[in-house]
């Protein structure tokens, strides 16, 4: 009975009244209607293990390319995708495990990161700002005091080489305190990364 099935909508036989019309779309719709199609000509059929790791290598790929392409086409969110530019879970958010006592603090900073490029205007400072989480962070006069403390707090933390690279690296250095793991930071000791999420989350 499967076998008819398969073979009726392969042969495009009243496929949309086919009892496995869905189950054949979503093949299709992840790349994966070749393995039906082998099991027609060839009678195979992966192994359970092997069809399940398969399927899910497919989904992920296919969900992956969507929300790329999603988030590369929206200039307000170029630098959310540089920031977290895979679909997985955000490092910030694994960072809360280990940490819960700054689960609050890091949450916000991933909202940060992840909200809108937009103008608006600071309720600290009530100046207008084209891009309101830049100014927050990096350019607000009534946090200075704040921000130095938390720049000297990562520069201390930091390499001396690597403290260089990093604060040469103009507007990307708001990125990389946003979370962004970029050619200049992917090689840091991620104890050391983790303790500079903590300084800017604070």
């Amino acid at each position: 009975m499967f076998n008819m099935y398969i073979s009726q909508f392969i042969l495009d036989e009243n496929a949309e009244h086919s009892l496995t019309y869905n189950l054949i779309t979503i093949l299709v719709k992840y790349d994966l209607f070749s393995f039906p199609e082998t099991y027609v000509n060839e009678d195979y059929i992966p192994e359970k293990v092997l069809w399940s790791n398969i399927v899910r290598q497919s989904i992920e790929i296919y969900e992956e390319n969507r929300w790329r392409r999603n988030l590369e086409n929206r200039n307000e969110l170029v630098r959310y995708f540089k920031i977290h530019p895979t679909l997985c879970e955000h490092r910030l958010i694994r960072l809360t495990v280990l940490s819960p006592d700054a689960k609050l603090e890091l949450l916000v900073l991933v909202a940060l990161g992840s909200a809108v490029i937009k103008k608006a205007t600071c309720t600290i400072c009530n100046k207008q700002s084209f891009d309101i989480v830049k100014h927050l962070i990096m350019e607000c006069h009534v946090l200075l005091t704040e921000r130095n403390v938390m720049l000297y707090k990562i520069v201390d933390e930091l390499p001396i080489q690597k403290s260089v690279d990093i604060f040469n690296l103009d507007d990307d250095l708001l990125e990389v305190l946003l979370a962004a793991v970029n050619d200049t930071v992917y090689d840091l000791d991620p104890k050391v990364w983790s303790r500079m999420m903590f300084y800017v989350a604070k």
